[in-house]
Order: C-alpha cells, then sequence, then structure tokens
C-alpha cells in the first residue's frame, strides 16, 4: 500500500507538469490562430483597398455602374473592419459589433475570438502597436474613397 502511495507521489509532479505544458500548448496554439487570421485578414483587406481603387478607374474609363457597385462591394469590407477595429479600442467594446465587423471583412467566425483575444492582448506591444498604427493611418483614405464613390452614385 505505501508502494501505492510512493508512486502517487512520484508521478502528481510529473502529471501537472504534464497538464500544464498541455494548457500552455493549447494557449499558444489559439493565440497564433489569431495572428494568422490577422494576416490573412490584412491581405483581405488589402486586396479589398486595391480593388475599390481599380473599379473606380474602370468606372471612370467605362461609365460601367456595375463598377460602383463593386466598388461599394469592396469597400464594405474596409468600412467593417474599420468598426470592428474602432469597438475594440474601446474600454468596453460591443463584442457583437466586432464579430459582425470582422466577418463582414471577410474573416471567419470561428477565428474571430482569437483575434479579439491577440487585439487585447497584444495591441500595446511595439510590433502590434506599429501594425495597428499603420491601419488607423488608412481611415482619412477610406472616408475618401467613401465620399468619392457616394458622389459618383449620386
Amino acid at each position: 500500500m505505501q508502494q501505492k502511495f510512493r508512486n502517487l507521489a512520484l508521478s502528481l509532479p510529473i502529471l501537472t507538469a504534464l497538464v500544464f505544458l498541455l494548457l500552455a500548448t493549447l494557449l499558444c496554439a489559439k493565440l497564433m490562430r489569431g495572428f494568422r487570421t490577422f494576416s490573412r485578414g490584412e491581405n483581405l483587406w488589402s486586396k479589398s483597398e486595391k480593388q475599390v481603387q481599380i473599379d473606380l478607374l474602370q468606372y471612370t474609363y467605362s461609365c460601367d455602374r456595375s463598377m460602383l457597385v463593386d466598388a461599394a462591394k469592396h469597400l464594405a469590407v474596409l468600412e467593417s473592419d474599420r468598426g470592428a477595429r474602432r469597438q475594440l479600442d474601446n474600454a468596453n467594446p460591443d463584442l457583437q459589433m466586432v464579430n459582425k465587423g470582422f466577418e463582414q471583412g471577410g474573416n471567419a467566425p470561428e477565428d474571430i475570438p482569437s483575434v479579439i483575444l491577440d487585439y487585447r492582448l497584444f495591441r500595446h506591444t511595439e510590433a502590434m502597436s506599429r501594425a495597428l498604427g499603420a491601419w488607423r493611418d488608412t481611415d482619412d483614405d477610406v472616408d475618401e474613397l467613401s465620399g468619392f464613390l457616394s458622389e459618383l452614385r449620386a
């Protein structure tokens, strides 16, 4: 009987370490999923930004109103992502709006909680802060594109 307790006492620290390592691995996987989604989201955002410009340029040559519809669709990606980011910048963000914004921006719904976690944990780190600053710097450009599109659609 004492041998069993001795074996248990020896294996308990090992089991505790294994459980800790498993939890740390799961946390790392969740964080990496968020960063991967940020990267994919940036790719979708950049493509949409370029496509809005291309659609507007094509409209100026062709006067094909379908180009304005396409431009509006791509501009919606930029505006929805920006709305989600602005919500996350609030002290008490509306997580439904954040989810909706990132989903409308083309992000997979199952990846959005990881993005929110990463944003909240790392937004004040140097690398993330620089990336978010560059994203915020585009807000005026998005407003300008939106205004230009509104004028053309009128």
